[in-house]
């Protein structure tokens, strides 16, 4: 089941991405919608200040309220002929543990959603243990697996979805590391 909104949706989903995000920042975070790969749209959390058109949107990342711990929040949208609209192709939130003195950004955890995915297992929003063993890395753990319809009805229910992942890390992971 696709995910869509209007290009006027997106534009309120920004808001929405501000108050998701609240809880690891503990202060606003920028985001704006800019162009991505092959005519997609990208709605991306940043520092503060707006961003150019084109925008790295990969290499974009944020403060948290932990110091060693910075975040990625990107949505990628694409235009769809079937659905009036955009459809959401991918949401993702990354947490970096920063090595200050290598100037350098360790993935520890990664909660992304593939709606449009193959397997149920991406669909909604999952958990990806990044600084670990392999394969752990490549696992997903689905965090709404048994309510997937729900989940993914509509890009409100989804943004629902993922504050409980939000929760989830800021309480299990940001606290452990503050």
């Amino acid at each position: 089941m696709p995910v869509c909104a209007t290009r006027r949706e997106l534009d309120t989903r920004r808001q929405h991405i501000v108050r998701l995000l609240r809880p690891i920042r503990h202060q606003n975070v920028g985001c704006d919608i800019g162009p991505g790969h092959q005519g997609a749209l990208v709605l991306c959390a940043h520092d503060g200040g707006r961003r150019a058109q084109g925008m790295a949107y990969r290499g974009e990342r944020f403060r948290t309220r932990v110091k060693t711990i910075w975040a990625q929040y990107f949505e990628i949208w694409r235009e769809h002929s079937v659905h009036d609209g955009l459809v959401l192709d991918q949401l993702c939130l990354n947490l970096y543990q920063i090595d200050s003195e290598a100037r350098v950004f360790d993935e520890l955890v990664s909660v992304h959603s593939e709606p449009g995915a193959d397997s149920d297992m991406k669909k909604g929003p999952h958990l990806h243990v990044k600084k670990s063993v392999e394969p752990l890395g490549h696992c997903h753990f689905p965090l709404n697996y048994g309510h997937l319809k729900a989940v993914l009805q509509s890009g409100e229910t989804l943004t629902n979805a993922l504050k409980d992942a939000v929760k989830i890390l800021n309480e299990e992971l940001m606290n452990r590391f503050a």
